[in-house]
């Protein structure tokens, strides 16, 4: 069982601007077991929070995870959208499109987004990174 406490942490709760001020939080098996004062727990792995925050996860409602978020003026046109479409259905295109995926969810979850509704990606492919369970990208 693996327990992380994070001591002394000022968390943004996202409710009402509600802010907690020199709080622990106590993290069993990568999911938060406990928040309040002066907690304590033996085999713990323990880290300072003093002038860092906590807040929630964000959610991203609307990603097309083949794409980093930049703007993008190289699939304007239909000609080459149906070029990449045509080389996504190729075994090198499904390939590359699998680790663009990977790659852009795994930038979310650094960007602060823990979960991602995907508004349909070539291929399926983010059905098929869901279905992978990993847990280096948001859910």
């Amino acid at each position: 069982m693996k327990k992380i406490l994070l001591k002394n942490a000022t968390i943004y709760t996202g409710y009402e601007k509600q802010v907690l001020k020199h709080k622990d939080v106590l993290i069993i098996n990568q999911k938060i077991a406990k928040i309040g004062n002066n907690l304590n727990s033996k085999n713990v792995q323990i880290i300072d929070c003093s002038n860092k925050f906590i807040t929630p996860g964000l959610i991203n409602l609307h990603a097309h995870l083949f794409g980093d978020g930049k703007p993008s003026k190289n699939l304007g046109s239909s000609k080459t959208q149906k070029i990449a479409v045509l080389f996504s259905k190729t075994h090198v295109g499904k390939k590359f499109i699998k680790n663009l995926v990977k790659r852009n969810a795994r930038m979310q979850l650094m960007g602060g987004v823990t979960t991602i509704r995907t508004s349909g990606d070539l291929n399926y492919s983010d059905v098929w990174l869901r279905d992978l369970h990993l847990k280096d990208v948001p859910r």
